[in-house]
Order: C-alpha cells, then sequence, then structure tokens
C-alpha cells in the first residue's frame, strides 16, 4: 500500500485535482428537477394492522355472542330432569305410583322401620 501511495504522489503530486465549478451547487436542485421528466403522482394508502384485524374481530365477537346467547336460551326452555322427577310419577305394573319421594327414599335404602323410627324421633 505505501508504494502504491508514493507512486501516485510522484506521478500527480499533492494537489487536489479535483475542482468544482464555482456556484455550481448554488441552483443544483432545481436544475435535476427540471430536468425529470413529469409524472403522475401516484399515492398508495397503506393499511395500519388493526384496520386490518377490525373485521375479523368484530365477526368473532358477534359469534361468541351468538353462541352464548343460543346457549342461555336452550338452558332456559329445556325442562330439567329434576323437576320433571318432582312433578311426574311413573307406574309400575302393580298399579302403584312411583314418586319422586320414592325416588329419594329409595336412594337412601330406608324401609318402613327407618321411615317410622325417624318420624317418632321428631
Amino acid at each position: 500500500m505505501v508504494k502504491e501511495e508514493r507512486y501516485i504522489k510522484n506521478r500527480f503530486g499533492k494537489d487536489n485535482h479535483f475542482r468544482v465549478p464555482t456556484g455550481y451547487f448554488d441552483n443544483f436542485a432545481s436544475t435535476i428537477i427540471d430536468k425529470l421528466p413529469e409524472q403522475e403522482h401516484v399515492i398508495i394508502h397503506s393499511r395500519s394492522r388493526m384496520q386490518i384485524l377490525r373485521p375479523i374481530l368484530y365477526s368473532a365477537a358477534c359469534l361468541c355472542l351468538a353462541i352464548f346467547g343460543i346457549t342461555v336460551y336452550m338452558s332456559k326452555t329445556e325442562p330439567h330432569t329434576h323437576d320433571t322427577m318432582r312433578n311426574e310419577s311413573v307406574a309400575h305394573s302393580n298399579g302403584y305410583t312411583y314418586t319422586a319421594e320414592d325416588a329419594i327414599i329409595d336412594h337412601a335404602m330406608m324401609d318402613n322401620a327407618d321411615m317410622y323410627a325417624c318420624l317418632m324421633s321428631e
């Protein structure tokens, strides 16, 4: 690298050979703009992420609201099994009607003696 620098200094000297004419950069920008061809300006509108996602979010919210509403409506209109057990009785083949109280007693495994004992203790 030192050899090359010495060669350049010997050949051209230390003077700066690059010169700009006087006043060249005074009107440089306006000169370049005048030389450009006329073009129609195109404005590109970019959409933000929120503008793109907003319709999707609204659709998802409406879907969730519809599912929630249908679930609440269906739970109000369906008869509950406990209510039907309390109000309805099932007839056995021997003519005896099986009521909700009988179902509770069967679940508690109480017989007549236990029921009489409970009633007498009160």
